[in-house]
């Protein structure tokens, strides 16, 4: 039995030696294949499918350890993922330091093998950078974040890969912790990114600072510089050295992996600076040319000035005029230096730009000669009037004493005539004003020279020669009567506008601008009563602005200027009205007067209007015609004719009762004479007008009529003739007031319908002799009577009269 258990424990061993063996030698060969991995893991390209094939690998092994039953897997687990933490790290490190050394080195490689390039371009005179530099630097970030999440987004190695109810639940974790170990190395390549960056952004800022090169005009550039010296000899200095950035034999510029490129950009660049450089020479020799000659003058007038004054101790004029020349020369030498030196830079900066001097040219040398000359003259005269300082000094101190006592006068008679009081006129002001300015200049000329003389000489003087306060006073003054000057300008300026041309809103504006504009001056200009009495009349002018919209009206003639001229300044009104004649006419004092004028000139323009239209409407009114029969065409439309010269003459007659009737009188008068004349003639027109056709409707259209009354159909016929014939010039023209022009119309009128009355009356009588001779006949008018005896013969005809004859 012992035996028996004894080969089963040998047995059992012996299986747990050779399973240890196995064991032994699957732990060796997975130690091969870890270190092979891990190798991988330091050798392989920094690429996310590489690292994620190496974990896979490992998890396999894993999962064949837990699949054998090895024990203490989770802890080998854990020590793997330590270690791949520790590697994809590092290699995370390694290549943002790598890629750091791309920007922060003059190597144009970057981390993927390309260079990011850009090109300055200049397209309608706008210099840009296509793609812009942001479009690199947002690819710069997207690198260095893609491989810090290479690295941090990789899977952790799992332990329980066949625990069902675990793998269901359980969650995805990765190497996120690898983003804090690596967040010092990345905040490193960021900052040296955007430093970078920030180079490539100033360099491109000065490429596109350059479009100034085509917006600048000459004008501009010179308004800035102005007349300094200085600030021109510092442009042409900077055009040439900002020149230089650009003017290279290069076409690129490097930063790291960034190119820009410019050799599109450059030679249009080059191009157009030539261009300013030629163009601010040419404008700067002028200027410098100027101001060399400008200098040069001053230089030798004052030497002039000096060797031409004569050394007369005796004369104090002489001894004072010296010693202030030569103070003055002594002044402008010392200030006038510096530019000497900047009037020989500026040349020098001419032949720095190859400028080609002309024959007339004046060099800074001759200049530098003549200042040295002016130094000389000034020195050898000081050493001369220094010989005599004692009398000198003595000569200045009595000329001082005589001027305190004309500089006293002078203040006494301005302190007396000043121009302040309130009746003081404009033009007596200033030119109070004017003669008072050029005595203190006079004085204070010789106050001038006074004191340059004892600056000269180097000797303190007590004398008091201040004139300040004068000047000051007549400058404030003068400025005052200025302003109450200009106002009347503005004002007599408006008045100057034709009085057809005046329009009352633009006027109103004006002189609301005027008095804006003398509401906002000064209280010292305002006190004066100059300035109250135009201020007063501009408000006078808006208060009245009614009246002048009333003499503005279209009513207004010459005739009633006149009226309004004779009355108020007792001449005619000008024929080339201007508004400051209307202004003269003290509207605000004649406002009842002119607005009588007003109230007149639109009552007779209702008259002149009425009359004219009542001319005008006859004039063009023309009589209205109808054909009453193939020979003969007749008047028609009386009623409306006979209305409208009734309504006519009404109207005359209403105008009569007008107080401003008389200039109208004998118009009137005149237009009644023809409308009463017409309505005669009218009259007695239709009248025969009327006789004509029941006539002619009788012999005209009954032959039996005319045989039983030859004399009176005759004397129809001859009538119809005489009638017709008289309206022969009615007819050609139409016009109503033609009748008027026909001579002695009313007599043929008259004639016409006496005749035409006598035949009337024969043919009564006639039929009163068909009646007594039949007196069925009184049972039938006129009418009907004549058309039976015209057709005695018709049957038909008289049967339809036959019933009126024989009613019972």
């Amino acid at each position: 039995m012992k035996e028996v258990i004894a080969l089963q424990t040998v047995h059992k061993f012996d299986v747990q030696v050779v399973e240890l063996i196995t064991k032994h030698e699957s732990l060796i060969q997975f130690q091969s294949s870890l270190i092979e991995i891990m190798d991988e893991f330091k050798t392989c390209s920094y690429e996310a499918h590489n690292f994620k094939n190496l974990i896979e690998k490992l998890q396999t092994i894993v999962n064949d350890l837990f699949l054998e039953g090895y024990s203490n897997v989770d802890l080998l687990v854990d020590n793997f993922n330590d270690m791949i933490f520790k590697l994809l790290a590092h290699r995370c490190k390694a290549e943002l330091a790598k890629y750091s050394d791309q920007y922060s080195s003059e190597n144009q490689i970057s981390v993927s093998g390309k260079v990011q390039r850009h090109q300055i371009i200049i397209q309608d005179q706008d210099i840009s950078i296509k793609p812009a530099l942001a479009v690199s630097k947002e690819i710069a970030f997207n690198d260095i974040n893609e491989f810090v999440e290479i690295a941090a987004f990789q899977l952790l190695l799992y332990k329980d890969k066949f625990d069902v109810k675990s793998s269901m639940e359980k969650q995805v974790f990765t190497f996120k912790k690898i983003q804090e170990e690596c967040m010092e190395d990345y905040c490193v390549c960021i900052s040296i990114i955007n430093n970078v960056f920030g180079s490539a952004s100033s360099y491109v800022k000065e490429w596109l600072q350059l479009r100034s090169l085509w917006d600048l005009n000459i004008d501009e550039v010179k308004q800035v510089v102005g007349s300094d010296l200085g600030k021109w000899i510092e442009t042409l200095i900077g055009l040439r050295e900002s020149r230089a950035i650009f003017d290279t034999v290069d076409v690129y510029k490097s930063f790291g992996p960034l190119v820009i490129e410019y050799d599109q950009a450059q030679s249009r660049v080059n191009a157009q600076y030539d261009h300013w450089q030629k163009l601010l020479a040419s404008e700067f020799v002028v200027f410098l040319s100027n101001e060399m000659h400008a200098v040069d003058s001053e230089l030798v007038n004052f030497r002039k000035q000096i060797e031409s004054l004569r050394l007369d101790f005796r004369s104090v004029i002489t001894v004072i005029l010296l010693a202030s020349t030569l103070q003055r020369a002594k002044l402008y030498v010392e200030d006038v230096f510096f530019k000497v030196n900047l009037l020989k830079q500026g040349q020098l900066v001419l032949q720095d730009l190859r400028y080609k001097f002309q024959k007339e040219w004046l060099f800074h040398e001759q200049v530098a000669s003549d200042y040295d000359s002016l130094s000389e003259a000034i020195d050898k005269r000081t050493v001369l009037m220094t010989s005599q300082i004692t009398s000198i000094t003595k000569m200045i101190q009595e000329a001082s004493s005589d001027l305190s006592d004309d500089i006293e006068k002078a203040k006494s008679k301005w302190i007396k005539d000043k121009p302040i009081g309130n009746s003081v006129t404009q033009s007596a002001a200033l030119s109070t004003l004017f003669s008072f300015e050029n005595t203190f200049n006079t004085l204070f000329t010789r106050v001038q020279d006074i004191v340059h003389a004892a600056n000269f000489l180097n000797f303190d003087y007590s004398f008091d020669l201040d004139l300040s306060d004068e000047m000051e006073e007549i400058k404030e003054l003068r400025s005052v009567w200025t302003s109450i000057s200009e106002l009347s300008k503005s004002l007599d300026k408006l008045g100057q506008q034709k009085w057809k041309d005046v329009t009352l809103l633009s006027l109103r504006r004006s002189l609301e601008d005027i008095l804006t504009n003398s509401r906002s001056m000064p209280i010292a200009v305002r006190q004066y009563s100059s300035f109250e009495d135009i201020q007063e009349n501009i408000k006078s002018l808006l208060r009245n602005i009614t009246v002048l919209k009333g003499l503005k009206n279209d009513a207004i003639k010459k005739s009633h200027w006149d009226i309004i001229f004779m009355q108020l300044s007792l001449k005619p009104a000008p024929d080339n009205l201007r508004l400051h004649d209307v202004f003269q006419l003290n509207i605000a004092n004649n406002v009842k007067f002119l607005k009588s004028v007003i109230e007149r000139a639109q009552a007779e323009d209702v008259i002149n209007t009425s009359l004219t239209a009542i001319e005008k409407s006859w004039n063009e009114r023309a009589f209205e015609l109808f054909q009453y029969s193939p020979k003969y065409r007749i008047v028609k439309g009386w009623t409306e004719l006979f209305n409208y010269c009734t309504e006519d003459l009404n109207s005359l007659s209403s105008m009569r009762l007008s107080p401003y009737f008389e200039s109208f009188e004998k118009r009137v008068s005149m237009l009644e004479e023809q409308l009463n004349t017409m309505y005669a003639l009218l009259d007695t027109w239709i009248d025969v007008q009327r006789q004509w056709v029941y006539l002619a409707g009788v012999f005209d259209k009954n032959e039996e009529i005319k045989r039983l009354l030859p004399i009176e159909s005759t004397r129809f016929n001859n009538t119809t003739s005489e009638f017709f014939t008289l309206l022969k010039p009615v007819y050609k023209s139409l016009l109503v007031m033609e009748i008027l022009s026909i001579r002695d119309m009313q007599v043929a009128l008259t004639r016409i319908s006496d005749t035409l009355k006598s035949v009337v009356k024969s043919l009564m009588g006639y039929l009163e002799k068909q009646r007594e001779q039949w007196p069925r006949f009184y049972f039938i008018g006129n009418e009907d009577l004549l058309e039976i005896i015209g057709n005695s013969r018709n049957v038909t005809v008289i049967s339809k009269h036959m019933k009126k004859m024989f009613t019972e």
